[in-house]
């Protein structure tokens, strides 16, 4: 008798965020469909809570990911209390992958730098995790990244060294694809797919009391890619077009006040807007299925964190990217062929704001159309990803590199 296959997925820390949670439901229904063998078992913050959220998903259990207990945190957390040090944070448990055949690399944008140029807590815990499973002889893939750039020579030779012991390099867009394939490596699979988050359906929502004439624009704005200067730029628009009425959607909840935020970061932004009349918030809480029923009700969605763009696209609203990174860019020229539905971030202001909403709108029917006409890309893209999966697990066969996605547009 065949042993049950057991599919470690880490890197998702919390499902507060939105993107992550998408990245899971999605990841499930694709092994549902192709692979109902395997348990998919996720690594979580808070597992219990996250079992009780995904009651209706039968193929998925969670784990905790970190270990709270450990006697150098205990020592260095009784420190911290007595006034000295600031303890040490929570460290992902690097044997999670003991009983498992499979480890999935949850992609996103783990696998990059932070603004100094040092390497996250959770890509250097992503990293010993993934050397630990393959050491083990696990099939160790990255699922759905953006990988890089690398500021310093020395990071880059560590990351394309440790990416030599994956079997499969999933990357979420071309731009990625296209870095990792310039790195010196060798005996991997270097495959080019959507993210997995394309795979999650939408859960229908009550509708969104409209006025007539009124167009619904939903925004995401988050602490991490704006800053509140950039309230101007959205403030503008609501003073050169009327009928227009905003809905802010949150795809991060977190402590109130917390740096990743967005239900207090667009609160301020609905506080200092003398428009907060034509404001609306979507209350926290509602999960990545809610949330994107009613991103599919907006006319138009422009967004900053990547999972909500994808949430925008998969349900067939017309997306304006707002970029901080690379990342955001390559995941726009995916969906688009082209990078014209882009706004960086970077001194954003409102008369360019403005004219990306125009042009975007006069063009709204046609972009909706087209959307919709691409879903089956999106989906049969990310479960790309698991097709080559399963053929490495199954087939045995020799990594050999695989080409990048190319479409019609």
């Amino acid at each position: 008798m065949n042993r049950p296959i057991k599919v470690l997925l880490a890197g998702v820390g919390s499902l507060n965020n939105y993107g992550c949670e998408a990245i899971v439901r999605g990841t499930a229904a694709m092994f549902q469909d192709e692979w109902p063998e395997c348990t998919l078992i996720v690594a979580t913050k808070t597992p219990a809570d996250d079992a009780v959220r995904f009651r209706d998903c039968g193929n998925v259990q969670f784990v905790q990911e970190g270990l709270r207990f450990t006697p150098k945190r205990l020592w260095k957390g009784f420190l911290r209390r007595i006034g000295i040090g600031a303890g040490v944070p929570v460290r992902m448990n690097s044997l999670l992958y003991r009983d498992k055949q499979i480890f999935l690399s949850c992609g996103g944008d783990n696998f990059c730098e932070a603004p100094d140029g040092s390497l996250y807590n959770i890509l250097q815990d992503l990293m010993m995790l993934g050397s630990n499973a393959a050491e083990a002889g696990l099939l160790y893939s990255l699922w759905g990244a953006s990988v890089g750039p690398f500021s310093k020579k020395d990071t880059e030779r560590k990351i394309a060294e440790h990416l030599q012991a994956a079997q499969l390099l999933c990357l979420r867009e071309r731009i990625a694809f296209d870095y990792v394939s310039s790195l010196p490596l060798d005996n991997n699979h270097i495959l080019q797919v959507a993210d997995p988050a394309y795979y999650m359906e939408v859960q229908p929502t009550a509708a969104i009391p409209r006025q007539p004439g009124e167009q619904l624009i939903g925004v995401n704005i988050s602490p991490l890619a704006c800053s509140p200067a950039d309230f101007t730029a959205f403030n503008t628009l609501l003073a050169q077009h009327k009928n227009i009425r905003l809905l802010c959607i949150p795809h991060v909840i977190s402590t109130q006040g917390d740096a990743q935020d967005d239900v207090s970061f667009m609160e301020s932004f609905r506080a200092q807007s003398p428009y907060a009349s034509r404001i609306d918030i979507l209350p926290a809480g509602l999960g990545a299925t809610a949330t994107k029923g009613y991103i599919a009700q907006c006319d138009l969605l422009i967004a900053a964190r990547m999972h909500a763009c994808v949430a925008g696209c998969s349900a067939g609203t017309p997306t304006l990217f707002l970029t901080y990174s690379s990342k955001g860019v390559g995941m726009a020229e995916y969906v688009y062929g082209h990078r014209k539905w882009v706004l960086s971030t970077r001194n954003l202001t409102g008369q360019d704001l403005v004219a990306k909403t125009e042009s975007m709108l006069s063009e709204i029917a046609a972009l909706h159309a087209y959307l919709k006409a691409n879903n089956t890309r999106f989906k049969s893209d990310a479960i790309r990803a698991l097709h080559h999966l399963k053929q490495t697990y199954t087939g045995k066969k020799q990594p050999v590199a695989m080409p990048a996605l190319s479409h019609v547009h």
